[in-house]
């Protein structure tokens, strides 16, 4: 499985409410590699691009081209998942910045080793030296990576069980040397993932097919000093961060037609969440396909506010967008699931 991310926006604060920004990944099983490789070549050169050349959104010929690249990409059996976060409300950022801080360093006495001790300071130390818009964006990122391991998990397991033997995260690099923040985020999203996860533990759908996924989980005994989740079994396996972060690099997008992909995705729902589509039912309909409706409740696009613990604010023009949208996105079961299980 190839996971392509990429960002919109900045994530620094912002003074007027709907200011969203977001994190999105586009997943492609290996099946569906080429495929999505051949639209996205067909679609440059029919929009006057070098079969070789990279797309930027705002060069895009028209809102009908766009949306034409995005129709082709919905007969793909490949997923979209997004966090957004609204610049307007992440005013507790720092503070909450620094307390993940301090509550990571007071793990420090439950280590017994000293490399288990200089690890969390280590840790600790690279969450401060994070930058508030830093900070919320690595965040984003944890809660996407957690999404896409939930959620495409249960689906591929149903559909292409062979793709979920391997997670190949490629993450756009922001300059031509791998920066402080993409070595930050490497070191700081890991432990991220694992603690979100123990807080949303992964779903497994009855009949799905998970032989390939199991050696994801970690065989040694569950560490004391993890806190377990209150209804775990004794059991219950701890996914390992470890193995399902070991394939991930930071790619130049000129030369990635996946991050170019998950590039000019990520920048329709940036335009469509931000009201800048001249035509955004269009836009929303032709984005829909592309995302997975999740469990029962879940949103297909997760908000989060950093610090205050408020819920998102939508406005009603988007929140109606949002809600037609999610009767358009792809369901979790095949239509043959239903047939199985009468």
């Amino acid at each position: 499985m190839h996971i392509f991310i990429d960002e919109s926006g900045t994530f620094a604060a912002a003074e007027s409410l709907g200011s969203f920004c977001l994190v999105l990944a586009y997943v492609v099983p290996e099946s569906q590699l080429s495929k999505a490789k051949d639209v996205l070549r067909r679609w440059k050169v029919a929009n006057g691009f070098r079969h070789d050349q990279e797309p930027k959104p705002r060069k895009v010929i028209s809102e009908d081209a766009y949306f034409h690249l995005l129709q082709m990409l919905a007969r793909l059996d490949c997923l979209v998942f997004a966090v957004a976060s609204d610049a307007a409300l992440n005013v507790g950022a720092e503070d909450h910045k620094n307390k993940q801080a301090a509550i990571i360093l007071e793990r420090e006495e439950s280590m017994i080793y000293p490399e288990g001790k200089a690890m969390v300071r280590n840790l600790a130390n690279a969450v401060s030296a994070l930058s508030t818009q830093q900070w919320i964006e690595t965040l984003c990122r944890a809660h996407l990576v957690v999404n896409v391991l939930r959620y495409s998990t249960p689906y591929y397991s149903l559909r292409i069980p062979g793709t979920l033997g391997s997670f190949r995260w490629n993450f756009d690099r922001k300059d031509i040397q791998k920066n402080q923040f993409d070595e930050t985020f490497s070191t700081v999203t890991l432990p991220l993932t694992q603690t979100i996860v123990l807080e949303r533990p992964m779903i497994n759908v009855e009949g799905g097919n998970y032989s390939m996924f199991q050696d994801f989980y970690d065989t040694r005994p569950y560490p004391t000093w993890l806190p377990k989740p209150s209804d775990a079994k004794e059991s219950d396996r701890l996914l390992d961060a470890q193995k399902i972060w070991a394939n991930r690099k930071f790619v130049d997008s000129k030369t990635s037609p996946g991050v170019q992909l998950a590039d000019l995705i990520s920048n329709g729902v940036y335009r469509l969440l931000n009201g800048r589509f001249n035509d955004g039912q269009r836009a929303a309909d032709c984005l829909a396909p592309l995302f997975l409706q999740p469990e029962k409740g879940e949103p297909f696009i997760q908000f989060i506010v950093v610090g205050q613990g408020d819920d998102p604010y939508i406005g009603k023009p988007l929140s109606q967008l949002l809600r037609q949208m999610a009767r358009n996105t792809k369901d979790m079961l095949p239509p043959s699931y239903y047939r199985r299980v009468r």
